[in-house]
């Protein structure tokens, strides 16, 4: 799948250079290709390099449609689609809440593109976690989309699996099983077994039954995940960490340090190929790994990879000097997990698990 995709970048990249050389820069058709091109690397988890093309898109449909046009709207809602995927969640709400007004401009209130917008905008307020807020946007893009799709389509399935992460951020995490059983019975029926989307309805259940103690059967649902994300992506891919990662949680839990152990290594080792080494995921993994060595009792090596996390996060989320006084004379004398908690909780986008909000809607 991955080298799908790069070749896939390749013929756009040709066609945009044709395209310019026989219209010049201005013109409907490089446009279109940009975000043909900011598509193909959101959709491999290269999100910087989608808003370069998305932006590029959204300034030549401007300077051609003028503000009020579908393609500016559509290039508004795919650059909020690159920073929610970057973790700035109040960015990617300006931009999808620039799509809904030219979106109602042109269409009435039931159409197919204005749910999108209720539907990412609604993944913006789950990302701020104001969980209410996004469960009453995804309420709406469900109720036009199954009027206009009826139940069994895919973008019913969506809203169904975000409407779940939305409950299982409000606690209520046996309607969060419901919802994602809905989506995951939709995306089977379409897709069969082996598709992006099952493996996200079936980690997304993993994280349900996680919460509600299962370990076990969270396990089993993050495997299949990761079996079906390995066979599309290979193995270095953002999604195949996060079910690392989640794996690497729920052998935790199961008491089974060296096996968490492994797993969260896995997903360190291909975060820090695709991200570098100071990003919020990092953060993560470094958290976890120490967790697994204070399991087993290896506190030094607990101790490493919690300052690590825990600098990290600081860098990240531009604590104050305050706290970083205060913390800088304890390393030594308190667990560092607790410091790297805090700062967990204070993080605008990480979580313990991935939750798969689906963003392209």
């Amino acid at each position: 799948m991955q080298c799908q995709y790069k070749l896939s970048i390749s013929y756009h990249e040709k066609a945009n250079n044709i395209y310019t050389a026989i219209y010049g820069e201005e013109h409907r058709k490089v446009a279109t290709n940009y975000n043909y091109l900011g598509k193909v690397y959101f959709l491999i988890g290269n999100y910087n390099q989608a808003k370069e093309y998305h932006q590029k898109a959204l300034i030549v449909s401007r300077k051609i449609h003028g503000e009020e046009n579908v393609q500016v709207a559509a290039s508004n809602n795919n650059l909020g689609g690159d920073h929610w995927g970057l973790g700035q969640f109040n960015q990617a709400q300006e931009y999808h809440e620039k799509a809904l007004v030219i979106q109602k401009k042109i269409y009435d209130e039931e159409h197919a593109d204005v749910a999108i917008c209720y539907n990412c905008l609604g993944n913006d307020h789950w990302g701020l976690r104001q969980y209410g807020q996004a469960k009453e946007y995804h309420e709406k893009a469900l109720y036009i989309r199954k009027k206009i799709y009826g139940e069994e389509h895919a973008r019913v399935a969506i809203c169904y699996n975000n409407l779940g992460n939305d409950h299982l951020g409000l606690g209520q995490y046996h309607q969060a099983q419901e919802y994602h059983e809905k989506a995951l019975v939709i995306w089977k029926s379409i897709y069969g077994e082996q598709h992006a989307d099952v493996a996200t309805g079936y980690t997304n259940l993993g994280i349900v039954h996680y919460r509600l103690g299962k370990y076990d059967q969270a396990q089993e649902y993050h495997e299949k995940a990761l079996y079906i994300r390995k066979m599309r992506y290979g193995e270095e891919h953002v999604d195949v960490a996060t079910s690392y990662n989640n794996l690497g949680i729920d052998h935790y839990r199961l008491g089974r340090y060296d096996q968490a152990q492994e797993y969260h290594e896995k997903a360190l080792y291909i975060r820090e190929n695709i991200y570098g080494v100071e990003h919020a995921d990092v953060a993560t993994s470094y958290n976890a790994l120490g967790n697994d060595h204070l399991g087993l009792g290896k506190y030094d090596q607990a101790k490493e990879y919690h300052e690590k996390a825990l600098y990290i996060r600081m860098k990240i989320y531009e604590v104050n000097k305050l706290f970083l006084m205060w913390s800088k004379p304890c390393l030594h004398n308190i667990n560092l997990a607790v410091i790297a908690s805090v700062l967990f909780y204070l993080r605008p986008k990480e979580n313990l698990f991935k939750f798969n909000i689906v963003v392209t809607c």
